[in-house]
Protein backbone atom coordinates (compact mmCIF):
# COMPACT_ATOMS: atom_id res chain seq x y z
CA UNK A 1 0.00 0.00 0.00
CA UNK A 2 1.25 3.57 -0.60
CA UNK A 3 0.80 6.42 1.28
CA UNK A 4 -1.50 9.75 0.60
CA UNK A 5 2.47 11.17 -0.81
CA UNK A 6 4.09 8.68 -2.38
CA UNK A 7 2.20 7.23 -5.31
CA UNK A 8 2.54 3.36 -6.25
CA UNK A 9 3.44 3.89 -10.07
CA UNK A 10 3.52 6.45 -12.07
CA UNK A 11 4.39 7.00 -15.92
CA UNK A 12 5.53 10.21 -17.61
CA UNK A 13 5.26 11.17 -21.17
CA UNK A 14 4.91 14.02 -23.83
CA UNK A 15 2.46 14.37 -25.97
CA UNK A 16 1.72 15.96 -29.37
CA UNK A 17 -1.44 17.95 -29.04
CA UNK A 18 -2.26 19.30 -32.69
CA UNK A 19 -6.08 19.07 -31.34
CA UNK A 20 -6.52 19.84 -27.69
CA UNK A 21 -7.38 16.65 -25.40
CA UNK A 22 -6.08 13.57 -24.78
CA UNK A 23 -7.97 10.19 -23.72
CA UNK A 24 -7.01 7.11 -21.43
CA UNK A 25 -9.53 4.18 -21.85
CA UNK A 26 -9.18 0.66 -21.16
CA UNK A 27 -7.35 -1.54 -23.12
CA UNK A 28 -10.27 -3.83 -23.65
CA UNK A 29 -12.39 -0.80 -25.43
CA UNK A 30 -11.55 -0.91 -29.08
CA UNK A 31 -12.51 3.00 -29.69
CA UNK A 32 -16.17 3.42 -30.01
CA UNK A 33 -17.70 6.58 -31.42
CA UNK A 34 -18.89 8.96 -28.37
CA UNK A 35 -20.53 12.13 -28.19
CA UNK A 36 -18.59 13.78 -25.87
CA UNK A 37 -19.80 16.78 -24.29
CA UNK A 38 -18.11 19.62 -23.84
CA UNK A 39 -16.47 19.38 -20.44
CA UNK A 40 -13.04 19.99 -19.21
CA UNK A 41 -13.26 16.20 -17.91
CA UNK A 42 -15.89 13.61 -19.47
CA UNK A 43 -15.94 10.20 -18.23
CA UNK A 44 -17.98 6.84 -19.73
CA UNK A 45 -17.76 3.57 -18.69
CA UNK A 46 -14.42 2.46 -19.86
CA UNK A 47 -12.92 5.62 -20.70
CA UNK A 48 -11.89 9.31 -19.94
CA UNK A 49 -11.48 12.04 -22.04
CA UNK A 50 -9.30 15.48 -21.16
CA UNK A 51 -9.70 19.02 -22.44
CA UNK A 52 -6.70 20.95 -22.68
CA UNK A 53 -5.46 25.05 -23.07
CA UNK A 54 -6.65 25.52 -27.25
CA UNK A 55 -2.97 27.31 -27.67
CA UNK A 56 -1.57 24.59 -25.72
CA UNK A 57 1.16 22.62 -28.72
CA UNK A 58 2.99 20.30 -26.16
CA UNK A 59 1.46 18.61 -22.58
CA UNK A 60 4.21 16.59 -20.44
CA UNK A 61 1.48 14.18 -18.56
CA UNK A 62 2.35 12.94 -15.32
CA UNK A 63 0.14 9.66 -14.45
CA UNK A 64 0.51 8.46 -10.60
CA UNK A 65 -1.71 6.03 -9.31
CA UNK A 66 -2.46 5.75 -5.39
CA UNK A 67 -4.16 2.89 -2.80
CA UNK A 68 -5.99 5.70 -1.27
CA UNK A 69 -6.61 9.30 -1.86
CA UNK A 70 -3.67 11.21 -2.47
CA UNK A 71 -2.65 14.62 -0.69
CA UNK A 72 -4.10 17.41 -2.50
CA UNK A 73 -1.79 19.66 -4.65
CA UNK A 74 -4.15 21.96 -6.27
CA UNK A 75 -1.80 25.39 -5.15
CA UNK A 76 0.52 24.09 -7.39
CA UNK A 77 -1.83 24.12 -10.83
CA UNK A 78 -3.72 26.68 -12.35
CA UNK A 79 -6.75 24.24 -12.73
CA UNK A 80 -8.06 20.97 -10.96
CA UNK A 81 -10.90 18.71 -11.48
CA UNK A 82 -11.91 15.49 -10.13
CA UNK A 83 -14.14 12.82 -11.47
CA UNK A 84 -14.86 9.19 -11.05
CA UNK A 85 -14.50 6.92 -13.60
CA UNK A 86 -15.59 2.89 -13.73
CA UNK A 87 -12.71 0.68 -15.21
CA UNK A 88 -13.66 -2.84 -16.75
CA UNK A 89 -11.02 -4.42 -16.66
CA UNK A 90 -8.44 -2.73 -14.35
CA UNK A 91 -6.17 -1.99 -17.42
CA UNK A 92 -5.68 1.39 -18.75
CA UNK A 93 -3.82 3.49 -21.53
CA UNK A 94 -3.09 6.91 -22.72
CA UNK A 95 -4.64 8.06 -26.57
CA UNK A 96 -3.47 10.90 -27.98
CA UNK A 97 -5.78 13.22 -30.18
CA UNK A 98 -6.33 11.02 -33.18
CA UNK A 99 -7.40 7.97 -30.87
CA UNK A 100 -4.04 6.74 -31.52
CA UNK A 101 -2.46 4.26 -28.52
CA UNK A 102 0.49 6.42 -27.08
CA UNK A 103 1.34 4.18 -24.18
CA UNK A 104 -0.32 1.83 -21.97
CA UNK A 105 -0.16 2.39 -18.42
CA UNK A 106 -0.15 -1.06 -16.94
CA UNK A 107 -2.68 -1.88 -14.26
CA UNK A 108 -4.76 0.14 -11.98
CA UNK A 109 -3.83 -0.97 -8.25
CA UNK A 110 -7.47 -2.60 -7.36
CA UNK A 111 -8.43 -4.05 -10.68
CA UNK A 112 -11.84 -3.79 -12.39
CA UNK A 113 -14.10 -1.09 -10.32
CA UNK A 114 -14.38 2.58 -9.46
CA UNK A 115 -11.76 5.32 -9.40
CA UNK A 116 -11.56 8.92 -8.82
CA UNK A 117 -9.12 10.98 -10.84
CA UNK A 118 -7.52 14.28 -10.35
CA UNK A 119 -6.92 16.53 -13.64
CA UNK A 120 -4.61 18.97 -12.72
CA UNK A 121 -3.51 21.69 -15.39
CA UNK A 122 -0.61 24.02 -15.14
CA UNK A 123 0.38 26.33 -18.02
CA UNK A 124 4.22 26.52 -18.86
CA UNK A 125 5.42 29.83 -18.41
CA UNK A 126 8.96 30.97 -19.65
CA UNK A 127 11.06 33.69 -18.12
CA UNK A 128 11.03 36.76 -20.18
CA UNK A 129 13.69 36.74 -22.86
CA UNK A 130 14.01 32.39 -22.52
CA UNK A 131 14.11 31.35 -25.96
CA UNK A 132 10.81 30.95 -27.97
CA UNK A 133 9.20 27.44 -27.25
CA UNK A 134 5.94 26.07 -28.54
CA UNK A 135 3.78 26.86 -25.81
CA UNK A 136 2.85 24.18 -23.88
CA UNK A 137 1.17 22.61 -20.32
CA UNK A 138 1.85 20.16 -17.41
CA UNK A 139 -0.72 17.50 -16.65
CA UNK A 140 -0.46 15.70 -13.73
CA UNK A 141 -3.13 12.93 -12.75
CA UNK A 142 -3.63 10.81 -9.75
CA UNK A 143 -5.76 8.20 -10.21
CA UNK A 144 -7.08 6.02 -6.72
CA UNK A 145 -9.40 3.24 -6.09
CA UNK A 146 -13.13 4.91 -5.06
CA UNK A 147 -16.89 5.07 -5.24
CA UNK A 148 -17.00 7.07 -8.71
CA UNK A 149 -18.90 10.13 -7.14
CA UNK A 150 -19.81 13.22 -8.18
CA UNK A 151 -17.72 15.69 -10.46
CA UNK A 152 -16.03 18.64 -7.98
CA UNK A 153 -13.99 21.57 -9.64
CA UNK A 154 -11.48 22.01 -7.14
CA UNK A 155 -9.77 24.90 -8.25
CA UNK A 156 -11.19 26.46 -11.58
CA UNK A 157 -8.44 29.71 -12.10
CA UNK A 158 -7.74 29.95 -15.86
CA UNK A 159 -9.38 31.87 -18.78
CA UNK A 160 -9.64 28.79 -21.20
CA UNK A 161 -11.29 26.76 -18.12
CA UNK A 162 -14.27 29.02 -17.35
CA UNK A 163 -15.19 28.33 -21.22
CA UNK A 164 -16.00 24.51 -20.19
CA UNK A 165 -18.28 23.17 -17.80
CA UNK A 166 -15.93 21.28 -15.01
CA UNK A 167 -17.04 17.58 -15.57
CA UNK A 168 -19.22 15.12 -16.31
CA UNK A 169 -18.69 11.64 -14.69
Amino acid sequence: MSSRGAPAGNAARLLDVTFPYFMIEGVENPWPPRPWPGEIVSASAGALRFQLPDGARTATLTVETFARPPGCVAEDFDDVVEVGYRSRTGEHRLLDWAHRPVCDLGPLLAGPGGYRVRYHVREVRFPRGAELRPPGVDVLLRIWPAAPGEPVAVKITSDWARCWRPARS
